[in-house]
């Protein structure tokens, strides 16, 4: 929750007014606005041979993971249960610096991995992995994700994979767009969260007329689905940010990457600011929402 403390001294009594719903100056909405905006970047997806794509970056598919790193296995009371899926992986040298981000190192590849057929990931820890390389992995060959297992009556396992068990998501490449969303904690209110939807808007807008412009009609008949808010930086806008952390990557479910998460919309791995400060990617976690 964002408490008072959090913001400078001197913005105590618009913070009172925010929280009571007053109605606000224009330049009052400006400034709450510019203290809740989440500034990140947008993973347009890309046929996986698109040249306009980022190297090295990719939703789904399968990581050029080295061989020497153990593929992350979910750990559910204290045991092995699956291997986990497989969700991205991201090479920084061709990620732009953000402010929030300026320890994150401008070499290496993330890797990132999840339980997505176990049920609700805040129910145990030991659901997510995130993996950082700081060499270049571009000569590996794709590993193959291990042996999933097959559901069966005695399994517990979500819906979604009883129904299509799959050991991997569709891959997609990707390219960057500038996005930013606001943190509902400080939006609040119908006056600060018509003037955020406005300005999400514009950027989707934005950002639509663009796929519609650059999208190859002989490839994809939908620009809709060239467009879910997969993003870096940015989580959902009504998900709780864990104390002292940032977000680092957001899967939001999607058909076109036949990627499913039963009960919520949308997974963030999360990183804390002291492990993004020492590159101790082992600190990082995941958690869901609805959007």
């Amino acid at each position: 929750m964002i408490n008072k403390a959090d913001l400078p001294g001197d913005l105590d009594t618009l913070w009172a007014r925010v929280k009571a719903d007053e109605q606000l100056s224009e330049s009052e909405v400006r400034l709450v606005l510019s203290l809740a905006q989440r500034p990140g970047l947008l993973l347009l997806k890309l046929a996986p041979d698109d040249p306009r794509r980022l190297p090295g970056c990719w939703l789904g598919g399968e990581p050029t993971l080295p061989d020497s790193i153990e593929w992350p296995w979910s750990i559910l009371d204290g045991r092995r249960t699956s291997p986990m899926h497989f969700m991205g992986q991201i090479d920084l040298r061709y990620l732009p610096l953000l402010p929030n981000f300026s320890e994150l190192p401008t070499f290496g590849t993330l890797f990132f991995f999840c339980d997505t057929i176990h049920g609700q990931l805040y129910d145990y820890e030991g659901a997510s992995k995130v993996i950082y390389v700081p060499d270049d992995v571009s000569h590996y060959s794709k590993r193959q994700t291990p042996d999933m297992p097959q559901p069966d009556k005695n399994y517990d396992c979500c819906n979604w994979y009883k129904e299509r068990p799959s050991a991997s998501y569709v891959q997609r490449s990707v390219r960057l767009a500038s996005y930013s969303i606001y943190n509902g904690e400080i939006v609040r209110g119908e006056q600060l969260t018509k003037k955020a939807n406005m300005d999400l808007d514009r950027q989707v807008l934005a950002i639509d007329a663009q796929i519609y412009q650059d999208r190859d009609f002989a490839t994809s008949e939908k620009a809709a689905d060239n467009f879910v808010p997969h993003n870096m930086f940015c989580g959902v806008s009504n998900s709780d940010w864990p104390k002292n952390t940032l977000p680092l990557l957001t899967m939001v479910v999607d058909d076109d990457l036949d990627y499913r998460q039963d009960g919520y919309d949308s997974i963030t791995f999360w990183i804390s600011r002291s492990g993004l400060k020492n590159l101790d990617f082992s600190e990082a976690c995941v958690s869901e929402a609805a959007l």
